[in-house]
């Protein structure tokens, strides 16, 4: 709740709470692990590449199947720590998931692929499927970021 209110915590407080969740990893849910990677990553603290791993590692151990929200949520966290997570960017599941992507995580996905440098043909072609489906079906509603898209599949080009 601290990352969503956007308020500061220190970098040392940051810093203690991803050792603990190191320390506690075998006994803490993949959703517990991926909110915590995510609130520090969300507040713009670093986190060292070993324990990002590490942490990566034990949530998939402990996710029973492919979770698109989740792995959105990793991928943004990932892009944001600068991280590239081979294994979990391999995903042969993602591109034929996106269609139950929110908005939000197609644009993140689309985002976190271009801040990564992850080119690959058939997630880009399965993004923008999405993005023009989301656009046709909205009515007003909610639509991925096309500025963020765009940005995405250039840098990618």
């Amino acid at each position: 709740t601290v990352a969503k209110m956007k308020q500061q915590v220190p970098a040392d407080h940051a810093r203690r709470m991803m050792h603990a969740m190191v320390r506690l990893q075998n006994a803490a849910s993949a959703r517990d692990i991926n909110k915590a990677v995510w609130a520090v990553s969300s507040l713009g603290h670093e986190l060292p590449p070993q324990q990002l791993q590490q942490l990566l590692q034990a949530s998939a151990r402990r996710q029973q199947q492919a979770d698109l929200f989740q792995m959105e949520k990793w991928l943004w966290a990932c892009a944001k720590q600068r991280y590239y997570p081979k294994k979990l960017l391999a995903a042969r599941w993602l591109p034929s998931a996106l269609h139950t992507a929110s908005p939000e995580a197609v644009t993140n996905i689309a985002w976190a692929c271009g801040r990564l440098g992850h080119r690959d043909e058939q997630l880009m072609a399965a993004l923008l499927a999405e993005v023009a489906w989301q656009l046709a079906a909205s009515s007003g509603g909610a639509t991925p970021d096309l500025a963020v898209v765009c940005w995405a599949v250039a840098v990618l080009m």
